[in-house]
């Protein structure tokens, strides 16, 4: 996954939420007939205690899971919407942001055992309330705040689309417990804070909500995703976590087999072990159960660039981008397989347009770089690399990508600079590919087989993240040397080789 091969740059938005159903849609910003569209807002914590921000961030998602569920509502991706948190953005500046017809904004006031939240619905195109509510319970009545609260919001929303939306939503928490619940909810808030601490705590958290609730599977998915991404945020070897990851989100889909995100998330953990059959079984599940998981959708395209599906691939980050148009590395991703299919303009495009979105972190002018070297254009390369290699100093994955842009655009010194800093040594952080890369540049296809061949036997994460099939590639198509390590990552060696 290029999340996982390009989390050492630190980069959250490569990442999003592992065990969110991730489900936006492109809409109107007028309420017609064929544009029945939502955005969720981040209910705002209020009482002055930030210890409950927790809570208000998983009461938002629970309404837009349930909101999602209704045929014929488009709702606005997380992403999307909690771009918005602590916005002074009118609510006809976020519609049309986001090109939906409605908005649902909140509070919540967490005092003892006491719940008040209160909600309303806004038509963007006046600012005007269609309907609000205030709810005033005892903490132990939540579960019945947020299906009274769910079926309110729906009711409204069909007298105001019409009776088209024929279902109601009904949150699926997953437990009956309340202490379970709570405990997933606090670690669903620190997985998001990503970072060695933030993981940490939500670990925690998921293992005493499934202590409280052994059935609880959304909990044990949590799990899952936490040993997924320590690796990323921390020297915990890859390795060593994967078993304990798959353990547990296997339990989970044992325990409720109609959980896409569970799928989803088996499914990128054998992407990064390399059991790309596997993985697309499982992906492939998740897109059925949940055909609007942007996620998902992400993760299915990226087992099919590897694998050297192109046209397959494109299908499916087309698809996650207009359920998340604003995730930079699902554009930047579309970009990636656009370019290995030979369409430069549409890739650049959408490179660019990845990193208008977020040009703060290294991932998206590191794969703006990758697109235009794709297309041919070395010397716009550079600088998109060199600027990805000053925000992630000393990562092996950029340098090596900024090597080969130097050895193609006739700067061997400047190349062989590059490969000297690196450590030859130490194989477990992605040196070897890059190696291999910066020799592919210098024409040194002998070396450059021998590191990718090294690379193989590291399990370095390049395989899940750089596309063989891409033209950087090109003059090692052939060589039975190549199809070997084709063969060791277990990827088509009949599509790739050749």
């Amino acid at each position: 996954m290029w999340g996982a091969g390009l989390a050492v740059l630190v980069v959250a938005a490569a990442v999003a939420s592992l065990w969110l159903v991730r489900n936006g849609d492109t809409g109107s910003s007028t309420a017609t007939a064929d544009h029945r569209s939502i955005a969720v807002l981040p209910l705002v914590n209020i009482g002055g205690d930030t210890a409950n921000a927790y809570f208000a961030d998983g009461m938002t998602d629970e309404l837009m899971s349930a909101l999602n569920k209704v045929p014929g509502l488009r709702v606005a991706s997380r992403t999307a919407a909690f771009s918005y948190k602590r916005s002074n953005a009118t609510p006809t500046e976020i519609g049309a942001a986001l090109n939906v017809s409605t908005l649902l904004e909140g509070t919540v006031r967490r005092d003892g055992n006491r719940l008040r939240l209160t909600a309303q619905l806004i038509d963007v195109a006046d600012g005007l309330a269609l309907w609000s509510e205030t709810y005033e319970r005892e903490l132990s009545h939540v579960f019945a705040v947020q299906d009274s609260l769910a079926q309110a919001i729906v009711g409204a929303l069909r007298s105001r689309f019409g009776g088209v939306m024929t279902a109601d939503a009904v949150p699926k928490r997953g437990t009956d417990n309340l202490e379970a619940y709570d405990l997933y909810l606090r670690g669903r808030y620190f997985f998001q804070q990503r970072g060695a601490d933030g993981l940490r705590r939500a670990l925690e958290y998921f293992e005493q909500a499934v202590s409280r609730d052994p059935g609880y599977a959304d909990a044990y998915t949590g799990i899952a995703d936490v040993y997924g991404q320590l690796p990323l945020y921390t020297a915990t070897p890859g390795d060593s976590v994967l078993p304990l990851a798959l353990r547990a989100v296997t339990r989970a889909i044992a325990l409720d087999s109609t959980l896409a995100g569970a799928f989803a998330s088996r499914g990128a953990l054998l992407n990064s072990a390399w059991r790309w059959s596997e993985a697309e079984r499982d992906l492939r599940r998740a897109i059925g159960i949940d055909p609007r998981n942007a996620t998902a959708h992400q993760w299915y395209g990226e087992n099919l660039l590897m694998n050297g599906r192109i046209d397959e691939a494109i299908t499916e980050f087309q698809l996650a981008t207009e359920l998340d148009p604003l995730s930079p590395v699902m554009t930047a991703l579309h970009a990636i397989a656009l370019a290995v299919a030979g369409d430069a303009g549409a890739a650049v495009e959408r490179a660019q347009r990845a990193v208008s979105l977020d040009s703060l972190t290294p991932v998206t002018r590191f794969m703006l770089g990758a697109v235009y070297l794709y297309v041919d254009r070395g010397s716009d390369a550079i600088p998109e690399l060199e600027t990805a290699a000053q925000l992630a100093a000393g990562v092996a994955t950029v340098n090596g990508l900024l090597g080969y842009a130097y050895a193609v655009t006739d700067q061997p010194d400047r190349a062989r600079a590059v490969l000297q800093s690196i450590d030859s040594t130490n194989l477990t952080t992605g040196n070897a590919a890059a190696i291999a890369r910066i020799y592919l540049g210098l024409g040194d296809l002998a070396a450059a087989l021998d590191w990718l061949d090294r690379a193989a036997a590291a399990h370095d994460p390049f395989y899940g993240s750089e596309p063989l099939a891409s033209p950087l590639f090109d003059a090692l198509r052939g060589d039975p040397r190549f199809a070997d390590v084709i063969r060791k990552v277990n990827l088509d060696v009949d599509i790739l080789s050749r």
